[in-house]
């Protein structure tokens, strides 16, 4: 018993020598030489200029003759054409309320006849139904991304009635006659009110946005490519006051102006008719593409910039006064880590002239240090743009063929850090 007490004690004695000596070890290899590795990976910068954007669109104020309180027919930024009913002026805010819920049980009506109506299929589709599942619910991911929930009530009820009729037709049918008789009893109800409502037509195809900002009249949209600059920046110093009985809005054209102040030597560097990426930094809208129309200089060193867009969004059209970035230039390539970094020291032998015999020259090239297995390689990098902390390198398909293995490469690992560093150090 003893004796086997005693080989307990060795055994466990053994093992405590031996991780000890295992973590000494790593704690030594991290101080002696520590060093961390970094994929790189494929990368496009962008150089942009940050400035105010002033939004100018072919739009008309949608008015009533009479005061009252409106009702929205239609959501912010749909197109609608002549003479569709896009509100109704109700005389009163209550009058507003009873319509707005006439309105609403007359759809739910609609929605569950609907679904009732489906107990009497004798076949179905269910992949069908699957599919439209899947494309709602995908609509509402990118609603939701895009931070634009404008129609993410729509989008929540089509999913809601998808769903619902998928069950109706694998698991037999649901009677909503009770819910229906309950809905018609309500509306009967509301229809009994004296409700006083009066529906307003658009006078002209175009999106129809509910509110206004006081600068749909800063600029004449026909005049806006010939905009200079102070008349640029003092049309939008001061907003207007919109006129009583305004309802809204009407966009009429697709197209829509970005006007931008730029300096001289910024705004030289942009051509007319050509198209650039703009970004709106603060909102979800992302990225457009928009067309120099009109590059006006003046003497005080500041240019008039006006760009034409056709990419119309709810959220666009309630842009006005914006942060926006220009996308001067892209730069394609590996975006390295400027800590990693290195200067490599290299014998040169010129080729041999007439007059002189030739000698060997040193050479210094920037790169860095992969890691390649347990070997150390280094690898010269082509620098074509150079930010604060990090620096975008050539891709290695640029390259002559035969210069390509001298080159960092797709999916290497970088070092970062690491002392004693040369080629064909190998790591034990």
């Amino acid at each position: 018993m003893k004796k086997k007490n005693t080989l307990i004690y060795l055994a466990s004695a053994m093992a405590g020598i031996l991780i000890f000596s295992l973590m000494g070890y790593r704690v030594y290899k991290t101080n002696s030489d520590p060093f961390s590795t970094r994929t790189i990976f494929f990368s496009t910068f962008e150089d942009t200029v940050d400035t105010t954007a002033y939004i100018i669109r072919d739009e008309q104020y949608v008015t009533a003759s009479l005061s009252g309180t409106a009702v929205p027919l239609v959501a912010d930024g749909e197109r609608v054409a002549v003479n569709d009913p896009i509100a109704v002026l109700c005389g009163s805010q209550k009058d507003a309320s009873t319509y707005a819920q006439i309105k609403e049980i007359e759809k739910s009506i609609e929605r569950y006849t609907q679904l009732n109506s489906q107990k009497n299929l004798n076949t179905v589709n269910i992949e069908g139904f699957e599919a439209n599942i899947y494309n709602v619910f995908n609509n509402i991911l990118k609603t939701v991304e895009s931070g634009n929930l404008g129609r993410f009530s729509e989008y929540s009820e089509d999913f809601r009635d998808t769903v619902t009729a998928r069950q109706i037709a694998i698991n037999g049918a649901i009677d909503f006659s009770d819910r229906i008789s309950e809905l018609r009893s309500r509306l009967n109800t509301l229809n009994t009110s004296a409700v006083s409502a009066q529906e307003i037509f658009a006078q002209s195809t175009g999106y129809f946005v509910s509110n206004t900002d006081g600068f749909e009249q800063a600029v004449d949209y026909k005049n806006a490519v010939n905009l200079e600059y102070n008349e640029l920046e003092s049309s939008f110093s001061t907003k207007k006051n919109t006129a009583p009985g305004t309802l809204g809005r009407l966009v009429s054209s697709f197209n829509w102006y970005i006007a931008v102040v730029l300096e001289n030597k910024t705004a030289a560097q942009l051509e007319i008719g050509k198209s650039m990426k703009l970004i709106f930094p603060h909102s979800s809208a992302g990225y457009f593409t928009a067309q120099v129309k009109s590059i006006k200089t003046s003497p005080n060193g500041k240019s008039a910039v006006i760009f034409s867009c056709r990419n119309v969004t709810p959220e666009v059209l309630n842009f006005r006064i914006e942060k926006i970035q220009l996308v001067m230039k892209e730069i394609k390539g590996y975006k390295i880590d400027s800590e990693a970094i290195r200067v490599s020291k290299e014998s040169v032998v010129p080729e041999e002239g007439v007059e002189t015999a030739p000698t060997a020259q040193e050479k210094e090239y920037k790169g860095v240090y992969i890691k390649l297995g347990n070997i150390i390689r280094f690898r010269k990098v082509e620098i074509i743009y150079s930010g604060t902390d990090f620096v975008i390198a050539a891709p290695n398909s640029a390259l002559k063929l035969n210069e390509r293995n001298e080159y960092v490469d797709l999916y290497d690992e970088i070092i970062i850090g690491g002392k004693d560093l040369y080629d064909g150090k190998i790591l034990s």
